[in-house]
């Protein structure tokens, strides 16, 4: 049984029956009121955050549908922006973001508009600025001669197979911890303060035969106080980005040192930076950047965030060992560092050119 409209054969021209749906539109109309009457009774904050919510959710799943998963973080925070929400901490949001959120906000809080051509190709322009959907897909304008339902489901045939051709050449990098087999290993990654990420390209096709660099940010109360290469393919003379491609990233705090390395195949390299005598062996961390996705999405010449070893909150009034919004990527250090007070912490980059 198809599980959306779309599935369903001649879906364009779907038909239905008011005596079967009158009785659940009915019920569904019952159970907005009861909530249009709790959201009443709350304040204005979290009527707001409700709203947010509510908005962060419709966008993420209803990509999800394509298969395309999204950044909540990212979301949420051009949700914020374009609502005028005053938040601190915001994330730095991808240009595909902005466009979906873009669309998705002038369809469902301007429902009340006319649905114009013009209304439609400004959406399909905020999902794809430059004219192309990926590296190859060529998006044209259309201008359809029959009414104006047909051309609101080409435009949004248009949109879904763009989505998709989109999904087909995004760049994105797995990343998993590398969890202790057995008990002995537990206890020896325990007792040695020691942490290990480890790091693949989900299609290396798309970043086959490339150059890049691994390099290690060191900030101190939101400033950056040193920046490290760790590895330089094309300086260094190594081996460039092959099918086989893995390395594994671990994180070690001991006697007043965080040592840094990265193993790959074949080579492997470390750096080693001082820590703040306060923090005892052990104190950081390493965490990854995924969220509960496990991917990173990339782009080519740009240095991307996939790793954060920061110590613990300081800032009580933040939640103890807070950070939670550390998981989802793309850490503005400033803002986060007003937020938590963090003395200390190093960021992990590659970039791929």
């Amino acid at each position: 049984m198809a599980k959306y409209i779309y599935e369903y054969k001649n879906w364009t021209d779907f038909t239905w029956e008011n005596a079967v749906i009158h009785s659940i539109f009915g019920e569904v109309r019952w159970m907005q009121g009861k909530i249009i009457g709790q959201m009443n009774a709350l304040g204005f904050s979290a009527k707001e955050e409700a709203t947010l919510n509510a908005l962060t959710l419709d966008v993420v799943k209803s990509s999800e549908i394509e298969g395309e998963l999204l950044n909540y973080e990212q979301v949420r925070s051009s949700i914020i922006r374009r609502l005028g929400i005053h938040s601190e901490g915001l994330f730095k949001s991808s240009r595909h973001i902005e466009g979906i959120v873009e669309m998705t906000l002038g369809a469902t809080q301007r429902f009340d508009l006319p649905l114009t051509e013009k209304r439609m190709f400004g959406w399909h322009a905020a999902l794809f600025p430059t004219g192309f959907s990926g590296q190859l897909h060529r998006i044209i304008q259309i201008t359809p001669k029959t009414n104006i339902m047909k051309q609101f489901l080409t435009i949004i045939s248009l949109f879904f197979i763009s989505l998709n051709l989109y999904s087909q050449n995004k760049i994105q990098l797995i990343s998993e911890f590398n969890e202790p087999k057995t008990k002995d290993e537990f206890e020896n990654d325990l007792f040695s303060g020691t942490n290990k990420l480890k790091f693949h390209f989900e299609d290396t096709d798309l970043v086959l035969n490339k150059d890049y660099k691994i390099i290690i940010k060191e900030y101190k109360n939101g400033k950056l106080h040193s920046k490290k290469v760790a590895v330089n393919t094309k300086e260094e003379g190594l081996p460039k980005i092959d099918k086989d491609l893995k390395f594994t990233l671990i994180a070690q705090q001991i006697l007043d040192n965080e040592k840094i390395g990265f193993f790959f195949k074949n080579f492997m390299n470390k750096k080693i930076f001082k820590v703040n005598k306060k923090f005892q062996d052990g104190t950081f961390d390493l965490r990854d950047l995924t969220g509960n996705t496990n991917k990173i999405d990339f782009e080519l010449g740009k240095e991307i965030q996939i790793a954060l070893i920061p110590p613990p909150n300081e800032n009580p009034n933040a939640g103890n060992l807070g950070y939670c919004e550390v998981s989802k990527g793309n850490i503005d250090v400033n803002s986060w560092n007003t937020k938590y007070k963090i003395p200390q912490l190093f960021l992990i980059y590659l970039q791929v050119e």
